[in-house]
């Protein structure tokens, strides 16, 4: 599990007040360049705080109860989301939920994440459209979303099947599976299966006891 990057604590109340959570897709994010205390989009809008909508298609949720993480998908792109100290915010998600989440924007190692503050469960589809219609309005249409649309690319959602497949191999050897074999026996391409192990490893549900060795946690 890696270890929680220092993050001063701030009251809900202050944080609401100083910084209004902006309505993004996680593409904006993605495009946004990172100045080590915020993150400024490509119009140039300073952003420290996110709501965002999409669906969990990943989840891990540490036995100690003392880090979670998930994977968000809104079509546009992936983001996760990564707490050490909200646990109970993302403890009853499960994945193909559907969230509406607030959170502050954060970099670490590299990776831009999000630390959630509110994360709700939607069940009514329309919600989940009038917000897409709303981002459209504000920021056009997505470039990737796009662009899997014309070259037909499989976001993680439509993967689930090869996820549960690998998952499937990598739990049936108690001393872990090598790449190269999850590769022979799963007769996808090859940037499918290393999206998913990729996917595994950084969202802590499993790791490499040697070079090339998935073992699930």
């Amino acid at each position: 599990m890696e270890a929680a990057p220092e993050i001063k604590q701030e009251s809900l109340t202050t944080a609401f007040k100083r910084s209004p959570a902006v309505k993004l897709r996680v593409s904006d994010i993605g495009q946004g360049k990172w100045s080590g205390k915020y993150l400024e989009l490509k119009n140039s809008e300073i952003v420290t705080r996110v709501r965002l909508l999409g669906t969990v298609v990943n989840k891990f949720l540490a036995e100690d109860k003392t880090f979670s993480s998930m994977t968000l998908d809104d079509s546009s792109d992936t983001i996760r989301i990564k707490t050490w100290d909200s646990v109970k915010t993302m403890e009853n998600l499960a994945v193909g939920d559907v969230v509406d989440l607030i959170g502050k924007v954060r970099e670490y190692n590299g990776e831009i994440y999000v630390v959630p503050e509110i994360v709700r469960k939607i069940d009514d589809p329309n919600f989940e459209l009038l917000r897409r219609l709303e981002l459209m309005k504000k920021f056009g249409f997505s470039q990737k979303s796009e662009e899997n649309k014309e070259n037909k690319i499989e976001t993680p959602a439509e993967k689930k099947d090869v996820r549960k497949d690998v998952m499937t191999l990598i739990e049936s050897s108690a001393n872990g599976i090598s790449y190269s074999e999850i590769v022979q026996k799963i007769k996808v391409p090859q940037t499918e299966i290393e999206f998913v192990i990729n996917d595994f490893l950084s969202g802590g549900i499993c790791y490499e006891p040697s070079p090339g060795v998935i073992k699930k946690i």
